[in-house]
C-alpha cells in the first residue's frame, strides 16, 4: 500500500468514525416513534375507576383527529402518537357537563394501551387529568356495545 492509498483508507475510517458518532448521537436525542406494549397494573373494578377518574360518560365519537406530542427530557427528545377525540356526551357519571367532550388518547398503532375509535360509535369512557382528560386501555375505556358489566356496575348517572 502506498502513501497515497494509505492516507485515503485513513481518511475513509475517519469518515466512517464521524458518520457513526452522528448517527449514535442523533439516536440519543431523537427517539423514532415505536409500539410500546400495554402494561397495566392491575385493573380496577368499574367503581373503583369512578372513583380515581375525573370523568365518566357514555358519548358518541363525532371526530378524531391525530397528533404528534413532542416531550423533552433532559438531553432526550420523544414523540408521541396521540388522539384527540371529541365526544357528544349521553350519560354523565362525573366530570364536565357540556356539549362536547375533548379526551386524548394514545395511538393504537404506536401504542398497545391506546383504543381504535370510531366516529359515529358509543364509547364508555374513564378519564383523568383534570382540565386536559386522557384515556386509554388500563382505565376501563371501551366501546359502549362491549361495556355491559361496567354498566350495570356504575348504575345510573348522577
Amino acid at each position: 500500500m502506498d502513501m497515497g492509498e494509505r492516507e485515503r483508507s485513513t481518511g475513509r475510517r475517519a469518515l466512517g468514525s464521524v458518520v457513526l458518532a452522528l448517527l449514535t448521537t442523533a439516536g440519543q436525542v431523537m427517539e423514532p416513534p415505536c409500539a410500546l406494549a400495554c402494561a397495566c397494573e392491575s385493573q380496577r373494578s368499574p367503581r373503583q375507576e369512578l372513583e380515581s377518574a375525573d370523568a365518566v360518560f357514555t358519548g358518541v365519537v363525532t371526530r378524531v383527529q391525530r397528533f404528534e406530542k413532542t416531550r423533552q427530557n433532559m438531553n432526550r427528545m420523544t414523540v408521541t402518537q396521540i388522539y384527540v377525540v371529541h365526544f357528544t356526551p349521553k350519560r354523565i357519571w362525573k366530570g364536565p357537563r357540556q356539549g362536547s367532550i375533548q379526551v386524548e388518547a394514545p395511538d393504537p398503532e404506536y401504542d398497545d394501551c391506546g383504543i381504535d375509535f370510531t366516529s359515529g360509535e358509543e364509547y364508555l369512557v374513564y378519564a383523568a387529568g383534570g382540565d386536559k382528560l386522557t384515556t386509554d386501555r388500563c382505565h376501563r375505556t371501551k366501546a359502549a356495545s362491549q361495556a355491559a358489566e361496567d354498566l350495570s356496575a356504575l348504575g345510573e348517572p348522577r
